[in-house]
C-alpha cells in the first residue's frame, strides 16, 4: 500500500470538499422491496382459482451509514440482504420507503439517480467478480469504460494513464491492461472489479459479499486491500456478507437481517460480544470458537420460513427457543439496546436469561 500512497492521495484531492466522518452519508427509512410472484396470464386463464402472492424480500429497513466507517449486514441466505443493497444502488426501486445520499432522495426523483453525478459517487462490487466483468473485453477497457462514460472529453493518453494508476492502487501490474478477465484468478478479477469501482471516485462502495466466492487466503488480502483504500480515499462502505468472521473484520456497525427484517443493530463489539436477540445469539453460536471456549458448532434449528408466506408475529418464532404465545402473535417493535436497537420481545419482557439457559442446555 505504502508504494501507491501517492496515486491514491492525487486520486482523494479530486473527490472535492468533504464533511466530516461520522455524519450520515446514506440514510434508510421505512425501506421495503415486494416481488409479484403470482402464476403468469396464462396460467390464470387456465386455472381461474389463482390467488395473487407476494414475495417480501425486504420489509420496513432503517439504518444510517457514518460517512468514513463500514456497516456490515449480515444473515443467512435469503434474508434479503443482496435485494437491500440493489434498492440502495438503485438497481431495484423501492416498493416504500425512502434512501437518501448525502442529503438527496434517491427515491422520490427517479431522474436523481439518473444523475451522472450521482451515480459517480456511488458504485457497487458484486459478489462473483468474473460475471460482472465483461469477458470480451480487456481490463483496461474495463476500467476505462468509466472515464469514458463520465469524463467524455479526457484524451485518450491521460485515460490510459488513469488506467494503469487504478490497477496499480489496488496491487496489479500496468501488464494487466491488456489481458482478459478470464486470464486472471479470482481475488485479481476482484481487484479489478474494485479498480473500476475507484474510477469515478466514489464515496460509498456498496459491496455485495465481495470475497464470498474467494479462498481464505485470497480473502484477507482483499479485506486488507479494502481497509487501506479506506482509510486512503475516505470511503464509506456498505458491506453485505453472511461470513461473520469477515463481517467483524470489516465492520464498525452491524445490522442482523431476518427474513427481509432488521432484528438487531449496533456497534461491531456489542453484536458480538453481548448479542440482545436470540437469532444473534443463534448465528454466534453456530461458528467455531477460536479462543477455545466452544469446541463444536451449534446449528441453528428449523428452516428459514418462505418470504411468501411468513410466519405471523416475530418472524423468528418458529426456530427461537424463547419464543412465547406474544411471539408468536405480535410483531416486535425496535427497542433501544444501549447504543442500538433490537427487535424482540424477550429483550423487551427482560427473559434472556431464559435464552443463556436454553443455549446452554443445548451445548450440553
Amino acid at each position: 500500500m505504502q508504494k501507491h500512497a501517492g496515486s491514491m492521495v492525487r486520486m482523494k484531492t479530486v473527490r472535492g470538499s468533504k464533511k466530516a466522518d461520522g455524519e450520515p452519508v446514506l440514510q434508510v427509512q421505512d425501506i421495503a422491496r415486494f416481488f409479484d410472484v403470482s402464476p403468469p396470464w396464462y396460467q390464470r386463464l387456465v386455472n381461474m382459482d389463482w390467488t395473487p402472492r407476494t414475495l417480501h424480500a425486504v420489509d420496513g429497513i432503517d439504518f444510517e451509514v457514518p460517512r468514513g466507517k463500514t456497516v456490515g449486514l449480515v444473515g443467512e441466505s435469503g434474508c434479503g440482504k443482496s435485494t437491500l443493497a440493489r434498492v440502495v444502488a438503485g438497481l431495484y426501486p423501492p416498493s416504500r420507503g425512502t434512501v437518501r445520499f448525502d442529503g438527496i432522495d434517491l427515491t422520490t426523483d427517479p431522474h436523481v439517480l439518473d444523475s451522472l453525478q450521482v451515480r459517480a459517487r456511488i458504485q457497487m462490487v458484486f459478489q462473483d467478480p468474473y460475471a460482472s466483468l465483461n469477458p470480451r473485453w480487456r481490463v483496461g477497457s474495463i476500467v476505462a469504460e468509466s472515464f469514458v462514460v463520465h469524463q467524455p472529453d479526457m484524451s485518450r493518453a491521460e485515460r490510459d494513464t488513469r488506467v494503469i494508476r487504478l490497477l496499480e492502487t489496488v496491487g496489479l501490474g500496468p501488464d494487466a491492461a491488456g489481458k482478459y478477465p478470464h486470464q486472471f484468478s479470482g481475488g485479481q478479477r476482484q481487484r479489478i472489479s474494485l479498480a473500476r469501482a475507484l474510477a469515478t471516485n466514489p464515496e460509498l462502495l456498496i459491496c455485495d459479499e465481495p470475497t464470498s466466492a474467494l479462498d481464505v487466503s485470497v480473502q484477507a488480502q482483499i479485506l486488507n486491500l479494502m481497509r487501506g483504500l479506506q482509510e486512503e480515499l475516505g470511503l464509506t462502505y456498505l458491506f453485505i456478507s453472511h461470513d461473520l468472521a469477515v463481517i467483524r473484520f470489516v465492520s464498525d456497525f452491524v445490522g442482523v437481517m431476518y427474513l427481509g427484517r432488521l432484528v438487531e443493530w449496533g456497534t461491531a463489539d456489542a453484536i458480538f460480544t453481548a448479542p440482545r436477540h436470540p437469532y444473534t445469539c443463534k448465528l454466534l453460536a453456530s461458528v467455531h470458537d477460536l479462543e477455545g471456549a466452544r469446541d463444536q458448532r451449534e446449528a441453528i434449528a428449523g428452516e428459514v420460513a418462505s418470504p411468501i408466506d411468513r410466519p405471523g408475529g416475530c418472524h423468528f418464532h418458529p426456530r427461537c427457543p424463547i419464543a412465547n404465545t406474544r411471539c408468536k402473535t405480535e410483531m416486535p417493535p425496535l427497542t433501544e439496546s444501549g447504543a442500538g436497537v433490537v427487535r424482540c420481545h424477550a429483550y423487551e419482557e427482560g427473559r434472556l436469561d431464559e435464552l443463556e439457559i436454553a443455549l446452554q442446555v443445548m451445548e450440553q
